[in-house]
């Protein structure tokens, strides 16, 4: 029972939301105009999309410890690297496993619905990628990957998966989507943002400052509400 909870907080299955409602979203849209869902397609879509955010949450949690960003008394959720109720090495072992489970299923789902899929799939494991080592996620990056691979890719992506089309309709109900998981990004961000700069970890409330960073956030979480109407 120990083993679980130590590996329920390394997976942080509290943040899954931001992977499961881009879905829900795309394929309800989906259904709704067709009156038709495979549910084979969506919940390969659904796993893989839970499977990609889990890898990435535990990559994250291996780049931060290599570089030195995961400190003893850093403000958030206890992480097991830094407790050493696991190992680097698990930990980034377990990943990997929830990486290739999200390209197992995008394969299956390719082979159903086309193309088009594939170069979406693996712009999306790209940027986990990118942003779990660092590129992304340590040079002001992480709430704009987060917004386009989190709202409009991955809503867009379970719609055509069910449609075979890309519309306008589900890019205009991605953006919703889009600016609130952006916002959850932000309001991390404004949480870490002295541990970050001593770090040297450059997010884009670190370079707009404390105050600068709030009044992003409240226009996030604005623009989640201005898209709805």
């Amino acid at each position: 029972m120990k083993r679980i909870r130590i590996w329920f907080r390394a997976l942080r299955p509290f943040s899954y939301t931001a992977s499961v409602i881009p879905v829900l979203v795309g394929t309800v849209l989906a259904g709704y105009k067709t009156g038709h869902v495979d549910v084979y397609l969506f919940l390969a879509t659904l796993i893989a999309s839970i499977s990609v955010l889990a890898g990435t949450n535990l990559a994250d949690e291996y780049f931060d410890h290599l570089k030195g960003v995961d400190k003893e008394g850093s403000l958030g959720f206890k992480r097991v690297l830094r407790q050493r109720l696991l190992t680097p090495n698990q930990v980034l072992a377990a990943g990997l496993i929830f990486w290739a489970i999200a390209i197992i299923l995008g394969l299956y789902i390719v082979q159903q619905t086309g193309l088009p899929i594939l170069i979406v799939a693996s712009l999306s494991l790209a940027a986990a990628l990118l942003y779990a080592a660092g590129p992304l996620g340590h040079f002001g990056l992480g709430e704009v990957t987060v917004f386009i691979f989190m709202g409009p890719v991955m809503v867009m992506g379970s719609h055509f998966v069910q449609t075979g089309s890309v519309t306008w309709d589900s890019f205009w109900v991605s953006l919703p989507v889009a600016f609130m998981v952006a916002a959850i990004l932000q309001g991390n961000n404004i949480r870490d943002i002295d541990e970050d700069r001593a770090s040297g970890k450059r997010t884009l409330a670190t370079f707009l400052g404390r105050k600068g960073a709030n009044i992003e956030y409240y226009m996030l979480l604005s623009g989640a509400y201005i898209a709805l109407a």
